[in-house]
């Protein structure tokens, strides 16, 4: 699930990417924008979500997204049968080359399964019980898959969302506070390769699907908020918050264009400088980024 919480700020470790970026020019663009404030039980109710897909969908539309291409569902019209509805209808129209955008503001959580694999889940709207509105990692990846575009962009705002991403196969540096053998990460490692090539119908969203920015990890909550610490009003989920404030503040080399990268940075150290070293362990939390050898202009 995602918290309300009235303070307000957040966490970043700006990373060395080496990565290529497709042509300034992204041609046809589509989206499909959700979000879920208002849940069928009471106790499950969020403030912001709402409010925050029809933010995302105008900022798109502000930024070269036909108005169109761009379909908005809040609350009691975000469910699964209409997001169903929704792709089909984005999938007829796009095509290869086209950029289509994912983006959802609301609940998410992290189960494990009799197997003891863990599997994620957001929740659109259900009129009789918000599991039943649920969709895990492996639904959500075949749903998207439907759509012909080679660059995708998933961006989620919940919590426990680090865990759509997919096992990306190969092997990074070893973290410095790493306290295991060098045989047992690589063994890890070769796990995820295994895992990743014989599973491809199955699981989270690899990265060859699409660049997913997810508002925290696999294990980790995420906030909305009113207000930070200096009083300027937010009003928002905090990932989204600092997302609607990308296209005017991440164009790191002052191109004209916001990369899912760019964006990436500039959320991540807006929540570092914000959130994070201000608040306890227990209520901070780190946006990620899938792996992959593109970075989409999405601004």
């Amino acid at each position: 699930m995602k918290f309300f919480i009235l303070s307000f700020a957040a966490f970043i470790v700006l990373s060395s990417f080496l990565s290529c970026t497709l042509d300034p020019d992204p041609g046809e663009r589509y989206a499909i924008v959700y979000g879920v404030a208002r849940y069928i039980e009471p106790a499950n109710q969020l403030e912001y979500s709402a409010d925050d897909a029809l933010a995302v969908g105008e900022l798109l539309k502000s930024r070269g997204y036909p108005a169109d291409n761009v379909i908005v569902r809040t609350d009691t019209e975000a469910t699964k049968a209409q997001l169903e509805i929704d792709i089909d209808t984005i999938a007829q129209r796009a095509s290869s080359d086209s950029l289509f955008v994912f983006y959802y503001s609301g609940h998410g959580v992290q189960w494990k399964s009799l197997d003891g694999t863990d599997h994620e889940y957001i929740f659109l709207y259900h009129p009789v019980r918000t599991l039943e509105g649920g969709i895990g990692d492996s639904e959500l990846m075949q749903i998207l898959r439907k759509i012909p575009s080679k660059r995708k962009v998933v961006l989620l705002d919940s919590c426990n969302s680090g865990g759509f991403m997919g096992d990306f196969p190969g092997v990074d540096l070893i973290p410095a506070d790493y306290q295991g053998t060098r045989a047992d990460y690589l063994r890890a490692a070769q796990k995820a390769f295994v895992k990743y090539f014989a599973n491809v119908e199955e699981g989270d969203i690899p990265y060859t699907e699409a660049v997913v920015i997810a508002a925290g990890g696999a294990q980790e909550l995420t906030f909305e908020a009113d207000f930070d610490f200096k009083k300027n009003t937010i009003a928002h989920g905090i990932f989204t918050y600092y997302l609607l404030k990308a296209p005017t503040s991440a164009d790191r080399n002052n191109d004209g264009f916001i990369t899912t990268l760019e964006a990436y940075r500039y959320i991540r150290s807006q929540i570092e400088k914000d959130w994070n070293r201000y608040l306890s362990t227990e209520e901070v939390f780190l946006p990620r980024i899938s792996g992959g050898p593109l970075d989409l202009v999405i601004f």
